[in-house]
């Protein structure tokens, strides 16, 4: 180890015009090496190169927090920790609010919080698969909706396994632009069975026929709306959109006369 350190820090030497190194630029100089090494013995790479135990997206929003650019980010990514371009990018797919807006740390915290969960849902599902089962996953994040007094961001994610499509989940989070702080979206609407008669009414006049949706009863599409994990609910400019998840997918129904459902908030 004291030969490869050695080498390291010669290496590092020559890439920059630094006298000295502190601990950190020597541990992740070291890092940098062994990764190069092994690499080249086994002929492997790695998408998150060194990353190997740290949460990837951590560093991006930390950086982000610091006013650094997403190009300053991207390089980090790739010059530091030999991330692929591929899974750089990928850590960037969510919206950042910025300008005069009430805790818009808070908000931009909240938004890359779905980062995190895609990524530890990707890291369980990888567990799951066989050596030649192929895994992606997608996510676009939209600005549906925003006034002095709502923002609206929907994130809409899709799971293939082996280029066949295996899942998706539509994730809404609203806020007062008044204080920045998260709505609860089980707060913004009255759901109960009268409701959920309602909403099938307006689905089947919307969308058609949905199979899932024929076979469940009024109950359990209350219970689906009323459940945090699996309600959808988001404004738009014409109106708001509401929903849920569940086994098959998605399903969401534009309601324009909201208000008289809304609950005061």
């Amino acid at each position: 180890w004291k030969t490869c350190e050695d080498e390291m820090l010669k290496r590092e030497t020559e890439q920059s015009a630094a006298a000295s190194f502190s601990a950190k630029q020597v541990k992740d100089g070291f890092k940098r090496f062994i990764y190069r090494v092994l690499s080249g013995e086994t002929g492997k790479t790695l998408p998150w190169g060194n990353l190997t135990g740290i949460r990837p997206t951590k560093i991006a929003y930390g950086m982000l927090e610091e006013g650094k650019s997403r190009q300053e980010i991207l390089d980090y990514y790739r010059e530091k920790h030999l991330v692929s371009t591929e899974k750089a990018e990928l850590s960037f797919e969510y919206a950042v609010i910025s300008g005069d807006v009430p805790n818009s740390d808070g908000i931009n915290r909240i938004l890359y919080e779905e980062v995190s969960e895609v990524e530890e849902h990707m890291v369980s599902s990888a567990d799951l698969l066989s050596e030649n089962d192929e895994y992606q996953y997608t996510g676009t994040c939209y600005v549906t909706y925003m006034s002095e007094d709502v923002l609206s961001v929907v994130y809409v994610e899709y799971g293939y396994l082996n280029d066949q499509f295996l899942e998706s989940y539509v994730i809404s989070i609203n806020f007062d632009m008044q204080t920045g702080m998260a709505l609860s979206n089980t707060n913004l609407v009255n759901m109960n069975d009268r409701f959920s008669i309602d909403f099938r009414e307006r689905c089947e006049k919307q969308n058609g026929r949905i199979s899932g949706l024929s076979g469940m009863s009024d109950q359990e599409i209350t219970e689906y709306l009323s459940n945090k994990n699996s309600l959808i609910i988001f404004y738009t400019p014409l109106g708001m959109e509401i929903g849920f998840n569940y086994y098959d997918g998605w399903v969401t129904v534009t309601y324009q006369d909201y208000e008289k459902f809304a609950k005061q908030f």
